[in-house]
């Protein structure tokens, strides 16, 4: 089957996370500019920011991954839909983060970013495979796809720290992302 109605229903996910996600902001009640600086505003504004920054990072390492293949299997789908899964739970950990600064929103956080960035490695780890080693992309895709299992590691480290310091895991969300970004342009830079 054609790549094509994977990325399109990817798409559609990435989307809807991101409406829902606006969505959870709430609306002053009052039309004071005070409203818009409060501290209960100003956090689930920030989570709101730190996760469409992270939702739109996994969006384009999604399609990074599927660049290289031409067809799917129907295994390869349903692989797709499961690592969309931790991705559709970002609204929801978002906002009880936004809502409350004590440990379990903070570990739930760190916890479906974890899994997110493990279901895009498994993801990447199975296009890998189907590509082959005598494509040439492989050795790029490869080395790119060990430092995305390094920066699971390191998220699950700033998630199980968030359990002592709550804003463990938001401070690791920011700092892997912005590595991410790093590591990415450096894979372009060296497209075969």
């Amino acid at each position: 089957m054609n790549k094509g109605r994977v990325e399109e229903f990817s798409d559609g996910v990435f989307s809807i996370i991101i409406t829902i996600m606006v969505l959870e902001i709430p609306i002053p009640k009052t039309g004071d500019w005070n409203q818009l600086i409060s501290a209960s505003f100003l956090n689930t504004f920030i989570a709101y920011l730190i996760s469409f920054v992270l939702v739109g990072s996994f969006w384009i390492s999604h399609h990074q991954i599927l660049e290289e293949l031409k067809t799917v299997r129907v295994g390869f789908m349903w692989l797709n839909v499961a690592a969309l899964f931790p991705i559709s739970l970002v609204p929801f950990a978002t906002a009880w983060q936004g809502e409350f600064s004590t440990p379990a929103p903070h570990f739930l956080y760190g916890a479906v970013y974890s899994a997110t960035l493990f279901a895009l490695w498994m993801l990447s780890r199975n296009v890998n495979r189907q590509i082959g080693t005598e494509n040439k992309a492989f050795v790029r895709r490869h080395g790119v796809n060990t430092m995305r299992l390094y920066l699971v590691y390191a998220s699950l480290v700033m998630t199980v720290l968030s359990l002592w310091i709550p804003y463990a895991s938001s401070f690791g969300v920011i700092a892997i992302t912005i590595a991410w970004r790093f590591i990415a342009a450096h894979q372009n830079k060296h497209k075969v």
